[in-house]
């Protein structure tokens, strides 16, 4: 009777282990409804330029866990979002360009999460004309294109619109994209779509014929 009873035990003891666990699996990637909640404060902050979204489970198993950022709290999440909606500038590189084709390139960083960074930059082509007294300006710009380098883990940008002018001697470069964040929030993935512009003046020595 007590191999029985033991027995017993250990095959309760198992059959609670085993649904123990499958109950963590299932709940390991759901949230709850004070999270979601929190969450959706975070869309009506930004006034819509922020989208968060839960991705369908074909993406999920074809996107390594490494390859998302890592988020513990809702306010991690949103001091990230506010550091990518942020102009904040480090330091900028710029390019000369050189005849007969005219170029510009604008370079800057704002650290990024765990300390890391990527660059932000901005590059362009560029018409010169001269007035009467052989002073060259710039006439026209074209061809201007916004993308990241250096370390983008779980990030990427994509350029949406130009609206970039010039005047003189100063190319006014304005852009405005998309940043698409891959996340892990309290262990589950999501997906952030936050919208941005990003804004620069680019000065150039001219050209004269005087």
């Amino acid at each position: 009777m007590s191999k029985k009873l033991t027995s017993l035990f250990f095959s309760l003891v198992l059959i609670f282990s085993l649904a123990s666990s499958a109950f963590a699996e299932e709940g390991k990637n759901v949230l709850t409804f004070d999270q979601k909640e929190q969450l959706k404060a975070i869309e009506e902050k930004y006034d819509g330029d922020v989208e968060i979204f839960f991705p369908d489970s074909e993406s999920l198993n074809s996107t390594d866990s490494s390859e998302r950022m890592k988020f513990n709290s809702v306010e991690e999440l949103e001091a990230f979002i506010d550091i990518l909606k942020s102009e904040q500038t480090n330091e900028d590189f710029n390019t000369l360009g050189s005849s007969p084709l005219y170029t510009g390139h604008v370079k800057w960083y704002a650290a990024l999460l765990g300390g890391t960074f990527s660059w932000k930059n901005i590059e362009y082509k560029y018409d010169v004309s001269f007035d009467r007294k052989g002073n060259g300006y710039m006439s026209r710009i074209y061809d201007v294109s916004s993308y990241l380098t250096g370390i983008q883990i779980g990030l990427s940008y994509t350029q949406l619109k130009d609206r970039s002018w010039v005047s003189g001697d100063t190319a006014h470069l304005i852009v405005d994209g998309t940043y698409l964040v891959g996340a892990d929030i309290f262990g589950v993935p999501i997906g952030v779509k936050v919208e941005t512009t990003w804004e620069k003046t680019d000065t150039k020595d001219m050209p004269s014929q005087a």
